[in-house]
């Protein structure tokens, strides 16, 4: 049965890379559009762009979801001004989705090189700005978060809700700080810290800072830089932690 099921999604997963060339071609074509003006151009190509990157997730493939992901986030600050700059850009995100169509491409040395150029893109983005990602699963710790780290402290930040996201986005992404909740509904943050310490990526050493509204500790052998209680005074020592960080 599972190997039944196992070539079933193999196969799904064969469609969709065959697929794949029409999808970026109207990708292209669409941000084209963008460039010159058309109406509605934006909607369209940052819809394509979210339809490939949950499809990419639902077929197997991450590092399309990756791509994609990056790229949504590089239109929405975008949305008030996209000229040839900006769509050259864009445009580098989708030869980047075409480089996935090689199989060589999606594994080994040939995904590392993939990962390092959409690194590569993303550093030229934020510039020369601390990048923080926080997984957090409450919408009012988010606007927190949001308020405090990305407008006060102006920082490149990254907000998810989910620590099975954060992970898959963490084996492709790099950030110079984690900070994780303990109470996520999935993977919560030492089990996060955890397979993060496992792994062999970019963010196998990088700090981690866990919030946590209980007292139970933390292994040490997780290297976490901070345990921070979810209280008032948790603005304060978080942002006392990024600055130690920076100096």
């Amino acid at each position: 049965m599972s190997r039944d099921l196992g070539a079933i999604l193999a196969l799904m997963q064969a469609e969709f890379l065959d697929e794949l060339p029409e999808r970026l071609a109207l990708m292209e074509a669409a941000v084209l559009a963008l460039e010159a003006g058309t109406a509605d151009a934006f909607n369209e190509t940052y819809r394509l762009v979210h339809n490939l990157k949950g499809a990419g997730g639902s077929f197997g493939v991450p590092i399309i979801s990756t791509i994609c992901h990056q790229f949504e986030t590089f239109l929405s600050q975008k949305a008030e001004a996209f000229g040839p700059s900006e769509s050259t850009v864009a445009l580098a995100y989708v030869d980047l989705l075409r480089r996935t169509l090689t199989a060589s491409n999606r594994e080994g040395a040939g995904l590392a090189a993939l990962e390092q150029a959409l690194e590569t893109m993303r550093a030229r983005q934020v510039g020369r700005r601390f990048s923080v990602l926080v997984v957090e699963a409450s919408p009012s710790m988010q606007r927190v978060y949001q308020e405090l780290l990305g407008q006060q402290a102006g920082l490149h930040l990254t907000l998810l809700a989910s620590g099975l996201e954060a992970l898959a986005r963490l084996l492709h992404e790099s950030y110079d700080l984690i900070v994780a909740s303990r109470e996520l509904p999935d993977l919560n943050a030492v089990a996060l810290t955890a397979a993060l310490r496992e792994s062999s990526r970019s963010n196998q050493d990088k700090p981690v800072i866990i919030v946590t509204s209980n007292a139970k500790p933390v292994p040490a052998h997780l290297r976490v830089r901070a345990r921070l209680k979810r209280d008032p005074r948790l603005a304060q020592a978080l942002l006392e932690q990024i600055e130690a960080l920076r100096t």
